[in-house]
C-alpha cells in the first residue's frame, strides 16, 4: 500500500507554504516494473531463438536474405529485451525513492510535531508560520535530492556520453565508468565519438578509428570518380581541379597504407581527419603498455598524404630507443594539425599557435593513459616549434623535448618553457637541441637583431629573434645541444640532405634521441 498524505495540522501549514508531497504511487510504480520485467525476458527468449533450422532447411539465395533479415530482428529484440530490463529497473528505483522521500517526510513530521504544538501566545500564528515555512525548505530539499537520484541515470539504448568540454582525465574516467559492453558497442556503433578523443586507450581509439576507415576511403574515391568525370567533361577547368585530383589519389594511397598497418605489425591509428589537406595520428608500439612514448612532431608538408614517411621516421626513432618489443618503446607520428605548406608559410607563427592546444591535449590524453611512462615530443624543423609552443603556451605534459633542425624555438630563452612534472629550474636539462652544421635552416634560424635601440648607456643591448623565436642550438637559448655528425653518409655512401639527415636510419642523432626517449640524458 502507499504511504498516505499526512493530514496534521503541521503538515497542512507546511503546505500553504510551498512544501510538496510527492503524487506519484510507489506501488503501481512497483507494479509496472514487475510488467516491464516480464516484457524484456520475452524479448530476451525470442532473441535466443535458433536459426540452424532455417539455414538448413532453406540454404539457397533467398534463404540467406531472409535468414539475415531474421537476424536483425532477432538482435533488435535482444537490445529491446535489455532496454526493458533497465526500464524496471528504474522503475524499482523510482518507486523506492518515492516511498523513501514519503517516509522521510512522515518522520520530519512526527520529530517537529512536539515543537510545533508548544508554539502559543503572543504571535502564535506568525511563529507558527514560520516555524512551517522552515520545514517545508527542508522537505523540498528531501524531495529534491530523491529526484535527483532518479534522474541521474544513463539514457536508455545506449552509453552515457563522454563529458562535454571534459579534459582527457574527465574522459579517461568516464571510460573507466563504462562496462565492457558500452565499450564495444561505441567502438562498434559510435566510433566517431571516440576515436579522435584524448584520454580514450590507444587499442579502442585504434579499433574505433579503422571501423570508420572504409567509410572514409570509400568517400574519397566517391569524391575522386566525380571530380574525373567532371575533368572530362570540363578539359578546360583550372588547375585547382588537378592539384585535387592529384591530393586525392595520394590521401587514398595513404589510406590504403594504413589498412595494410595492423595492431599485429605494431601500428595504432590514433586519429583520423580526411578534411582539407588532411591529418593522421599513428603509433608505432602501444602507448598505453609502452615504459617510453615520444611524439614525433614533423613540419613543413606534413599531412595525411606524407603519413608513410612520418610513420618511417617515428620507426626509425622507436628502432634507434631499443624497438617496441616487451612494451620498451611507443613512438607516435602526430601529423594532427595543419602544417604550414610550403617555407613561406613556415614564417608564420600562426599554424604552431593553432596546434598547440591540440598537442598540450594530446600528451595530457598520454599521461593519464601511459601509466608513469616516460614521455618525450620530437619536433622536427617546424614541428619543433610546434612542440616549444605548446610547452610555453600550455605546459606540455612531457618529461623531455627534443628540437631537430629548429627555425626557432618560440621563446627567447629556455626558461620560458614549462613541462607538466619536471621543475623549472630543471627544464633546461630536459630541453635538447641539434642541427647539422650545413642545414640551409641554420642560415634563417639565427636572425637576431637588438631588443631594443642602443643608447649611450647600452651600446650592446640583448638581442632578440622576432619571428620564430631563438634557434635552441644557439647558446644564448640554454638548451642541451647535441651533435648532428657533418657530412655523414647512409649505408649507400649517400650524404642526404643536412635537414633531414639527423633522422636518417643509423645516424648518430638517431642514437642520442633514443637514449632521450628511454630517460637516460
Amino acid at each position: 500500500m502507499a504511504i498516505p498524505e499526512p493530514t496534521s495540522e503541521l503538515w497542512l501549514r507546511a503546505k500553504a507554504m510551498g512544501a510538496t508531497w510527492p503524487l506519484s504511487n510507489e506501488e503501481t510504480a512497483h507494479a509496472l516494473a514487475d510488467s516491464w520485467r516480464r516484457t524484456g525476458a520475452e524479448y530476451g527468449k525470442a532473441a535466443e531463438h535458433s536459426l540452424n533450422s532455417v539455414n538448413a532447411d532453406w540454404p539457397d539465395a533467398a534463404g540467406t536474405v531472409f535468414t539475415g533479415l531474421v537476424r536483425h530482428h532477432l538482435q533488435r529484440a535482444a537490445t529491446t529485451g535489455t532496454d526493458m530490463g533497465e526500464l524496471a529497473r528504474r522503475a524499482d528505483v523510482f518507486a523506492n525513492e518515492v516511498a523513501t522521500a514519503k517516509d522521510a517526510i512522515v518522520k520530519l513530521l512526527d520529530a517537529n510535531a512536539e515543537r510545533y504544538a508548544g508554539i502559543t501566545g503572543i504571535g502564535e500564528d506568525l511563529r507558527r508560520n514560520a516555524f512551517a515555512q522552515q520545514l517545508a525548505g527542508e522537505v523540498n530539499r528531501l524531495v529534491s535530492d530523491a529526484a535527483g537520484r532518479i534522474t541521474g541515470g544513463p539514457a536508455l539504448g545506449g552509453p552515457p556520453s563522454p563529458p562535454p568540454g571534459g579534459s582527457p582525465q574527465d574522459v579517461h574516467t568516464w571510460w573507466l565508468s563504462l562496462g565492457d559492453g558500452d565499450r564495444s558497442r561505441l567502438v562498434a556503433e559510435d566510433p566517431d565519438l571516440i576515436r579522435n578523443l584524448d584520454g580514450v586507450p590507444a587499442t579502442a581509439r585504434d579499433l574505433a578509428n579503422r571501423n570508420v576507415l572504409e567509410r572514409e576511403l570509400a568517400a574519397l574515391r566517391a569524391e575522386r570518380g566525380e571530380l574525373a568525370e567532371l575533368i572530362t567533361r570540363y578539359p578546360d577547368l583550372t588547375s585547382s581541379q588537378d592539384m585535387r585530383m592529384m591530393q586525392l589519389d595520394k590521401q587514398i594511397a595513404a589510406l590504403e597504407s594504413l589498412r595494410g598497418k595492423t595492431t599485429e605489425q605494431g601500428y595504432y591509428l590514433l586519429g583520423l581527419d580526411t578534411a582539407g589537406d588532411g591529418k593522421a595520428i599513428v603509433a608505432y608500439g602501444n602507448p598505453d603498455e609502452a615504459a617510453n612514448v615520444a611524439t614525433f612532431v614533423p613540419g613543413v608538408g606534413a599531412s595525411l598524404s606524407t603519413i608513410d614517411g612520418e610513420l618511417n621516421r617515428a620507426t626509425t626513432l622507436a628502432d634507434g630507443a631499443g624497438g617496441i618489443k616487451e612494451g620498451r618503446v611507443a613512438v607516435i607520428a602526430w601529423v594532427g594539425y595543419d602544417t604550414p605548406d610550403n617555407i613561406a608559410s613556415a614564417l608564420s607563427p600562426t599554424y604552431a599557435a593553432d596546434a598547440g592546444v591540440a598537442l598540450d591535449r594530446f600528451h595530457d590524453g598520454l599521461r593519464v593513459t601511459a601509466h608513469g611512462a616516460h614521455l618525450s615530443a620530437v619536433g622536427h624543423s617546424y614541428g619543433s616549434t610546434t612542440i616549444a609552443h605548446a610547452a610555453q603556451a600550455h605546459s606540455l605534459a612531457a618529461d623531455d623535448l627534443v628540437l631537430v633542425s629548429s627555425p626557432g624555438a618560440w621563446t627567447q630563452h629556455v626558461s620560458d618553457l614549462r613541462l607538466d612534472g619536471v621543475n623549472p629550474e630543471d627544464v633546461g636539462s630536459r630541453v635538447h637541441a641539434t642541427t647539422a652544421p650545413s642545414d640551409a635552416i641554420d642560415e634563417w634560424s639565427n636572425f637576431e637583431v637588438p631588443k631594443y635601440e642602443p643608447s649611450t648607456q647600452d651600446p650592446d643591448p640583448p638581442t632578440v629573434d622576432p619571428i620564430l623565436g631563438r634557434d635552441p642550438t644557439n647558446p644564448l637559448y640554454g638548451a642541451r645541444v647535441f651533435e648532428s655528425s657533418p657530412g655523414w653518409k647512409n649505408s649507400q655512401g649517400v650524404a642526404p640532405d643536412p635537414h633531414m639527415a639527423p633522422l636518417e636510419r643509423d645516424h648518430p642523432a638517431v642514437d642520442e634521441i633514443g637514449e632521450i626517449i628511454n630517460g637516460n640524458r
